[in-house]
């Protein structure tokens, strides 16, 4: 087997990899991947958002809520805790089969893996009393008395409460990549990372927004908003008190998240910028350089700690080269899939220690049910920006190899464990060797090249000597 870059490049156009023995993934992984942290507002009066917060690990996903908090686990269960009020924290669906988690006010909204919707909390809430019979979401997120919704084909869906016609003026094109929600206005990115906003203007959240293109995440609360763009740096709009006065000048942010009164931002490096009304800003904000996911809640927020080793580069949301099909994913990830329109992730979890057990790959976002395997190389490609290729971008070069194929779950997740073996064996990976890791996959429906193969973004280990 060739193991230069060459090589690498020619099995995957000629798919030599499918005479591999496939590996079917059960659908729940038994590792933990994520530790879910709750901070409060120290003048909150009291500790009930915290009541309940998780101890152990094996998250994806968080959202908070009003008062009370939910975590998304890799196994599609849900984990509520905080304030009980409506029962948003007792009426949690038990079981799995979920894909995303939104906390609201006194409400919860899960979507299941077959993209339809699940409501909980206050049952004379809009939200919940008229859900709607609908499939194919992919994203999910509540204002005060309103929900929208994205579903897989960029289109737009809205319900709930229609004040100052947030609902029925949904816009009704496609090419939509994120949605957000506040008090009576929704926001959703554009696939050009341009801004559409509707519903109520009182503070200029309509039409203050910003007109540029680029924007690559967004966050809103009551009287404001916040666009991340692809340098980094947030641009502000319409009233935002606190938030703006100590708006960050610097870029260098990854993830945004906002309430009323204050807001969060999580740098590359996996810090917190925490500021806003120091009254109602939480304050005893995680210190250690593993955050990789942010919700900010009433005067209480919640950040999701990799437990793994390494840390994550070259991506497809417009921070590093272009996609070789235009548009750009979310944030941290790969080219845009056909599985979620946010494109794949490859994550390390675990003590990378050749000599123990636990370190692991896991891909998440995939197409459900399509072939992928693990790239391993001996260097950054493009100075870890990547090239593009088939419709993603391949991210590592120098001394290459390959793992065995899998087909993702039904949940769309994969994982790989074994370094010490396999043909990962041909590539220096002992202690105190850096190495680059990135998930290949099979992806035959959204293929604008027409290779029908995408990349995760790429994944940097340091083995411990």
């Amino acid at each position: 087997m060739k193991s230069n870059l060459a090589g690498l490049l020619d099995a995957i156009r000629s798919k030599r990899w499918l005479t591999a023995s496939l590996l079917l993934l059960a659908p729940c992984p038994l590792f933990s991947q994520g530790i879910v942290e709750t901070w409060i507002d120290p003048y909150f009066g009291s500790s009930t958002p915290l009541t309940g917060s998780p101890t152990h690990g094996g998250f994806a996903q968080v959202s908070a809520g009003y008062n009370h908090s939910l975590a998304l686990h890799h196994d599609g269960s849900i984990t509520s805790w905080g304030w009980p009020t409506w029962w948003v924290v007792s009426e949690s669906p038990p079981g799995n089969g979920f894909s995303y988690v939104e906390g609201g006010f006194y409400i919860s909204i899960a979507l299941r893996t077959d993209g339809s919707l699940y409501a909980w909390g206050n049952p004379d809430h809009p939200i919940v009393r008229d859900l709607p019979s609908v499939t194919g979401l992919v994203e999910v997120a509540a204002g005060t008395l309103h929900a929208v919704a994205l579903r897989a084909d960029g289109t737009l869906f809205s319900w709930g409460s229609d004040e100052r016609n947030v609902v029925s003026n949904t816009p009704t094109q496609a090419g939509f990549t994120q949605v957000d929600a506040a008090e009576s206005y929704s926001v959703a990115l554009r696939a050009d990372g341009s801004i559409v906003a509707w519903g109520s203007d009182e503070f200029g959240m309509v039409s203050g927004i910003p007109t540029a293109t680029g924007f690559t995440q967004l966050a809103v609360a009551r009287t404001h908003g916040l666009a991340l763009r692809a340098d980094g740096s947030i641009e502000h709009w319409g009233y935002g008190g606190y938030v703006y006065d100590h708006l960050p000048q610097q870029g260098g942010f990854v993830q945004l998240a906002t309430a009323n009164d204050y807001a969060i931002a999580l740098t590359s490096a996996g810090t917190l910028r925490v500021w806003g009304d120091y009254e109602s800003t939480p304050t005893n904000i995680p210190l250690v350089p593993t955050v990789t996911a942010i919700a900010a809640g009433n005067q209480h927020a919640v950040a999701l700690l990799d437990d793994g080793a390494g840390y994550s580069y070259c991506y497809g949301d417009g921070s590093g080269s272009a996609c070789p099909c235009g548009g750009a994913g979310a944030t941290g990830r790969g080219c845009p899939n056909s599985g979620t329109l946010n494109g794949a992730r490859l994550q390390g979890f675990g003590s990378a220690n050749l000599s123990g057990s636990n370190f692991r790959l896991e891909g998440t976002g995939l197409p459900n049910g399509h072939l992928g395997l693990i790239l391993q190389g001996s260097t950054q490609l493009g100075g870890g920006r990547g090239t593009p290729l088939g419709d993603g971008l391949l991210c590592l070069g120098g001394q290459t190899s390959r793992s065995h194929v899998q087909a993702a779950s039904q949940w769309g997740y994969m994982a790989f464990t074994d370094f010490a073996g396999s043909s990962f064996a041909s590539v220096s990976n002992g202690p105190g060797a850096m190495t680059y890791y990135q998930l290949w996959y099979r992806d035959p429906v959204y293929t604008c090249s027409g290779a029908a193969f995408n990349f995760s973004n790429g994944w940097t280990v340091n083995w411990i000597p």
